[in-house]
């Protein structure tokens, strides 16, 4: 699913433009308006007026809420972006960077004059985001056309703008495609290759034609990813379908790209293989997890053997033969025809499993991921959920709020938590859609005294029925006033406390505006 990643936001290290002083070779800057940028290598020429007619510089400033105490709003970070511009009056940027973005200025080549941008649409899957901006920004301004999507082995012309404005590149050649999930479950190709300069703040890779991909990751090495040109391509389409709807339907009517909603195990171990019911030579994997919410989930079962996809067999580390590019995960063809076109939501798709040892052939309709896989978010795409009473902070359990309570360490420092996250983060399909309850904090007063070690801990349960929500932990604490209201937690401690409004001196002592905020 998600990974730990470090995404192309920061500005170029000053060690790196000494470095491209020092090794020419490395990093070529484009100093006069005109000057040709040029490979011998992947044979294309723009000149760097054409690049600065199609790349724009952002500065993002966030803000975001504490998870452990999520009635506080904090200012974030303020960071550099590149975005590429587009038909429209629009610029199309990764969707992560603009996430909790409070303010972005978009600023230009031979113009000091920033203006605001509104982000036309988002989506986390994908991790494309279209912006739109005063059509005065775009005067001479030219989008660079999509070419094709780069390939295994080919070498193409990675090109950044700095914060000056002055154009660096180099050449880069393709190791491998590999289908990744960014912020959530829909794994799509990218373009992964290495190179000494580091394209944090992000940039393109180009071939004759046009733009093949958009960097849009660095890690903390020199290996960078680039959004396939033919994602890019599709995403600008279904945004201009939806864009002149009301902002608060867009979403509604954006398609966005098939999701594969399974986790697998490779099937390589005989005894293995003979307790699943395939033969000695029989390919396939082991489906392990089955999301909500996705292309397989009313096809697929745990303990399903995958066979066949779309015809081509799948053999027990999870790969594919694809005619043009060799073995291939799995995941690529879920979303990936071998042609080389990308697939779309609604389009069907076959595969051949054996459940307990019969074999099934199954026809899917292929679904954009809409949310509700998860028990327990790696991360709230919104103001989280919470409940202050009498000084107690509930929350529902999520990965923000583990490493905000425990640090990144928090899958050893938080061990029971941890357990709980590894059992339950999803939900089965067509589970109740219930949510871990936590005691986040609790809040120094008189009527707290000597309940500070119950801070952490997980609530199980509410007046002796099981917790499964913040709505029926509000209900029992407010329901009937002057009354007791039981809470147990994991550890068998058990919390008696008065019920009604709560401590509303205590609340403006902290700053907390409002009680509550709750899913509707």
């Amino acid at each position: 699913m998600k990974r730990n990643r470090t995404l192309a936001l920061i500005s170029i290290p000053s060690f790196l433009l000494v470095a491209a002083l020092v090794l020419p070779g490395l990093l070529r800057p484009l100093m006069a308006d005109g000057q040709g940028l040029s490979s011998s290598v992947s044979g294309w020429a723009f000149t760097q007026e054409r690049i600065h007619q199609g790349l724009v510089r952002l500065r993002i400033s966030t803000v975001h809420y504490n998870p452990a105490r999520p009635w506080a709003r904090e200012v974030g970070t303020s960071f550099d972006i590149t975005g590429i511009v587009r038909p429209g009056n629009r610029v199309m940027v990764s969707a992560g960077p603009v996430r909790d973005a409070a303010n972005i200025e978009v600023t230009r080549h031979g113009s000091y004059k920033k203006y605001q941008a509104e982000v036309l649409l988002a989506d986390s899957e994908a991790n494309l985001a279209m912006l739109r901006l005063d059509p005065e920004f775009f005067e001479g301004m030219q989008p660079i056309p999509f070419s094709a999507d780069p390939l295994p082995g080919q070498t193409y012309r990675a090109a950044r703008i700095d914060s000056s404005f002055s154009i660096e590149s180099t050449d880069v050649t393709v190791s491998e495609l590999l289908p990744v999930a960014d912020y959530g479950f829909t794994r799509l190709p990218v373009a992964i290759f290495r190179s000494a300069p580091r394209f944090e703040a992000g940039g393109l890779i180009l071939d004759g034609e046009g733009i093949t991909g958009m960097i849009g990751f660095v890690d903390g090495q020199d290996q960078a990813e680039a959004v396939f040109a033919s994602r890019l391509r599709q995403f600008e389409q279904m945004v201009d379908a939806v864009q002149d709807r009301p902002a608060e339907s867009r979403k509604e009517g954006y398609t966005g790209f098939p999701v594969q909603g399974f986790f697998y195990s490779p099937l390589e171990d005989p005894s293995l293989r003979k307790h699943y019911g395939l033969e000695n030579s029989q390919d396939g994997i082991l489906i392990t997890t089955v999301l909500d919410g996705c292309s397989v989930t009313d096809h697929l079962q745990p303990g399903d053997v995958l066979t066949r996809l779309d015809g081509y067999s799948v053999n027990p580390a999870g790969d594919y033969q694809d005619p043009r590019l060799g073995w291939q995960p799995v995941d690529l063809l879920f979303v990936r025809n071998v042609d080389g076109s990308l697939r779309k939501v609604g389009q069907s798709l076959e595969m051949e499993i054996v459940r307990k040892g019969e074999t099934r052939k199954l026809k899917i309709q292929l679904k954009s991921y809409s949310g509700g896989a998860e028990r327990i978010p790696w991360a709230e795409p919104g103001p989280p959920p919470y409940l202050v009473h009498e000084g107690f902070v509930f929350v529902e359990l999520s990965v923000p709020f583990l490493k905000e309570r425990f640090g990144a360490e928090w899958q050893n420092r938080a061990l029971a938590l941890a357990a709980v996250y590894d059992a339950g983060k999803y939900y089965k399909p067509g589970e109740k859609k219930d949510r871990v309850l936590v005691l986040s904090d609790v809040l120094p007063a008189d009527s707290t005294r000597g309940f500070e070690r119950l801070s952490g801990e997980q609530l199980v349960r509410i007046n002796g029925k099981e917790a499964h929500s913040l709505n029926q932990l509000s209900q029992a604490l407010e329901g009937k006033p002057g009354s007791i209201a039981v809470l147990e937690f994991k550890s068998g401690r058990k919390l008696y406390v008065p019920t009604g409004s709560g401590n509303a001196a205590l609340r403006q002592e902290y700053g907390i505006e409002n009680k509550s905020r709750l899913r509707k």
